[in-house]
């Protein structure tokens, strides 16, 4: 599995990522930077 820079990833979601929950193109990757953004706010 390829190294994945999950930081950038989340600063890149922001409203796209209720875009794409709205349109249901999710794949595992908007769902892991998601669930890593989470994660990192409780920090």
């Amino acid at each position: 599995m390829k190294f994945i820079n999950i930081k950038k990833l989340v600063s890149d979601l922001g409203a796209s990522f209720f875009y794409a929950i709205e349109n249901q193109m999710f794949d595992v990757l908007v769902i892991e930077a998601y669930i890593y953004k989470c994660a990192s706010k409780r920090d």
